[in-house]
């Protein structure tokens, strides 16, 4: 919903980021929002199945869970 050129509140003692934006602005947003296409197809054909890149975004966990690799429960036979 962030957007270039909007400005962005940074509140580092109570630990919070805010979007300067007019609420009908960010409900008209909200509304034009599509999730992106999932990129993985992309990334087989650039990284190769089993390439370090084809791994990692299948493996990985978003930053804001800690960017951390993740083993799957099961393992590919």
């Amino acid at each position: 919903l962030v957007e270039n050129g909007d400005t962005i509140v940074v509140d580092a003692e109570e630990g919070r980021l805010d979007l300067a934006v007019e609420p009908g602005e960010l409900e008209d947003r909200r509304r034009r929002w599509r999730p992106p296409e999932w990129k993985l197809e992309q990334l087989k054909r650039i990284a190769g199945r089993g390439g370090l890149l084809y791994n990692y975004a299948t493996m990985a966990c978003s930053a804001s869970m800690g960017g951390a690799r993740r083993c799957p429960k099961r393992l590919p036979a």
